[in-house]
């Protein structure tokens, strides 16, 4: 068994077929990255030449050739996955047309260990694409803001002054003037709208100033109004609130550091709607499964299809195929980001069927290769027996 398992993962055919997947991927992904950077740097070049934004980059080449290298890293979470499905299909495309794919198999080599080079793959590919998802995404948006090439990123990344916000709490709403320049952010002119049952007005607490105690908020000299007016000495001057969540305020989830994220799933008091963080946080681990699940169910494809000379309706096949999946997938997670679907079905559920279905599909070919290898010459079963019946 160790032999077999070592065969599949370091022969031949794993390290010559697996190379030229990956070499194909990565010329995919450039080649994608490239057009979509034109397409963008052609729409964005009166901004990011601008120096008015600039900060340490007075160049306009200085600043163009830095604004193409973050928004490579921005895309190169939608990109991967198109560009290890066109890299397995075009490097089959290769094997098939050379021939090289027909006598692999003929050599007697199973599905399930020739899927090696494409798992392996999935595997390097997934784990870029965590870290693209989780390191470079994030550091590319605050880069972004930073530099006066974006600015809707939220204000602790537009590095505004103090202005007011509204925000909303899981049992009231705020309203300050609040600094995000410093950590944690600094709440000023603060006004609470206590809400009660079916979200009706309960108190209404102002203070000019308050501070930060782990999760509390606390409010300094602060001066209430109750709706029961023998009773406003019992609204309370101290709320649950995240500091982490609300130096995020106006950033949308998918672009928070790691860390933060991780920070707001594990402390969930005074955070509105923590599901929807956590959902994220599984979408960005469950990134590398998909990987895994893309580049295996198109290798099989690639097997079922080009066994002979592929011609045009085979494009179009796993072009259908490949679209299929990405639209399900996208579906999901759509559902799992906004807190409609739980996230082992939404993030995990899809992948790991294909992966199964995939398994299956090799194992079930193995064992009616094995069948017939074993049955006896002028043996007749299964199909052949019902043909015959009927022309009888």
């Amino acid at each position: 068994m160790m032999r077999v398992i070592k065969l599949a993962l370091f022969g031949l055919e794993t390290r010559y077929v697996g190379k030229l997947y990956l070499q194909r991927a990565l010329i995919a992904l450039f080649a994608l990255s490239a057009m979509v950077m034109a397409i963008d740097i052609s729409v964005n070049f009166d901004t990011v030449t601008s120096t008015s934004g600039a900060r340490g980059l007075d160049e306009p080449t200085l600043r163009i050739a830095f604004y193409l290298l973050l928004r490579f890293s921005y895309n190169l979470p939608a990109i991967i996955p198109l560009s290890c499905a066109i890299g397995i299909v075009w490097s089959e495309l290769t094997l098939a047309r050379g021939f090289e794919r027909a006598m692999i198999i003929n050599t007697g080599r199973s599905g399930l260990m020739s899927l090696a080079p494409a798992a392996l793959v999935g595997v390097t590919l997934g784990l870029l694409q965590v870290f693209s998802m989780a390191v470079l995404r994030p550091m590319s948006v605050e880069a972004h803001a930073q530099h006066g090439f974006r600015t809707s990123y939220g204000p602790r990344l537009g590095q505004m002054g103090p202005t007011e916000h509204w925000i909303t709490l899981p049992d009231a709403v705020l309203h300050a003037r609040i600094d995000f320049r410093v950590d944690p952010p600094d709440l000023r002119d603060i006004t609470i709208y206590k809400l009660g049952q079916e979200k009706r007005l309960r108190a209404i607490i102002m203070a000019p100033a308050s501070g930060f105690e782990g999760q509390v908020l606390t409010l300094t000299d602060a001066s209430l109004w109750a709706l029961d007016a023998e009773n406003s000495a019992q609204v309370r001057t101290r709320f649950l609130l995240n500091p982490v969540w609300l130096r995020n305020t106006g950033l949308e989830p998918r672009f928070w550091t790691h860390a933060d994220l991780i920070s707001v799933t594990r402390q969930t008091a005074g955070v509105l709607r923590p599901e929807i963080y956590r959902a994220i946080l599984q979408s960005r681990y469950a990134g590398f499964i998909r990987l895994v699940a893309i580049s295996v169910l198109m290798a099989t494809l690639c097997f079922a299809m080009m066994r002979l000379r592929p011609g045009l309706s085979v494009a179009i096949k796993l072009a259908a195929a490949g679209y299929g999946l990405q639209f399900l997938t996208q579906y999901l997670t759509t559902l799992g980001k906004h807190g409609h679907l739980a996230p082992v079905p939404a993030f995990w559920g899809l992948p790991g069927l294909v992966i199964l279905l995939v398994v299956a599909h090799h194992m079930r070919q193995g064992f009616v290769v094995r069948r017939a290898t074993l049955r006896p010459a002028g043996t007749i079963i299964g199909k052949d027996r019902r043909r015959l019946s009927r022309r009888v």
